[in-house]
Formats: C-alpha cells, sequence, structure tokens
C-alpha cells in the first residue's frame, strides 16, 4: 500500500523532522530485538538534525535499512547521522554476508532481489522494501546508495537536502 501510494504520487504532507530524536528513539526500540539475537547495534547520532520532511515514511524507510541490516549482519550495526555541508547523511552499516557487485546496481529496483544465501528462505521478502526506500529518499530530493564488500560489511548511505524550511 505504501509503495502503490508513493507510485501514484501521493502528497505527502511536509513539516520540521528532528531526526536526531526520531533516530534515537528508533535504535532504543531495536535495542531489546537486538539484544536478543546476540547483535550490537551502536549510534553516532549528532544532535539538532533537524531537516523538513514527512517523518511516519523517513522513519519507514530507515526502520527497512535497520531490518534488512538485523536480518543479515554477523553480529554488528553501526548507524549514524552526521550534517555534512548541505545534507544529512544516515548510514546503516552491517558486518553481515554482504551484497555482490553485479547486484549493487539493481537493489533497489521494484521487485529485485539478489539471489544467493542473502535470500536464504528465512530472509525472503518480496522485493519492495529497498525500491520503498529509494522513493521516499527521491521524494525527499535526496539519494541512497550502497556499498558492499561480500563477508565483511555493507554501507546504506542516506543523504538528504539539509534545511529548516518548508517548501
Amino acid at each position: 500500500l505504501d509503495v502503490a501510494r508513493l507510485e501514484n504520487n501521493y502528497e505527502m504532507n511536509v513539516a520540521p523532522v528532528d531526526v536526531s530524536t526520531m533516530l534515537r528513539n528508533m535504535i532504543h526500540d531495536y535495542t531489546r530485538l537486538c539484544a536478543e539475537k546476540h547483535i550490537i547495534i551502536n549510534a553516532d547520532i549528532d544532535s539538532d538534525l533537524i531537516i523538513t520532511g514527512h517523518e511516519v515514511s523517513l522513519r519507514r524507510a530507515v526502520t527497512n535499512l535497520i531490518d534488512n541490516a538485523i536480518k543479515f549482519t554477523k553480529s554488528t550495526i553501526n548507524i549514524t547521522a552526521k550534517r555534512n555541508n548541505l545534507y544529512l547523511i544516515i548510514e546503516v552499516t552491517d558486518n553481515g554476508i554482504g551484497i555482490e557487485a553485479d547486484n549493487l546496481s539493481q537493489i533497489f529496483n521494484r521487485m529485485y532481489q539478489t539471489e544467493q544465501s542473502r535470500n536464504k528462505k528465512s530472509n525472503h521478502g518480496i522485493g519492495l522494501g529497498l525500491y520503498f526506500v529509494n522513493k521516499v529518499i527521491n521524494l525527499h530530493h535526496g539519494t541512497v546508495t550502497a556499498t558492499s564488500e561480500p563477508q565483511v560489511k555493507t554501507t546504506f548511505t542516506v543523504r538528504l537536502p539539509y534545511n529548516t524550511r518548508e517548501e
């Protein structure tokens, strides 16, 4: 339903979003789940990161990235949020199985799924999660990219324009 709304030019009501507080609350919510799965979740979130956006969709997009990190990590997830000149940069890194280079250019396509063990039966999705993330970030005039070293780490980087005015 969320994807259908985004594809049909759903109007997002934007307002100031305190991304620092949003991310800290999300990480707090994930702490118990990660502990149960023996996953360490580290956070380095700058204070007062406020942008104009749609908080619900931004939260869902970041939640998707964290959920994927939990599925595929071996033991550790790092989440950072910083201001870099005109952009807010959010990174979600896991030390899991990674994504092969051939798949990196396609992972944000609708219904795309990587083959191999990244989609083992217990982690099987339908290929809409990263597509949704990409749509949400694009609607906020930002970008999302992924880098990966198979069997070492994968990092998803969200870059959003840093602004404090409504558009």
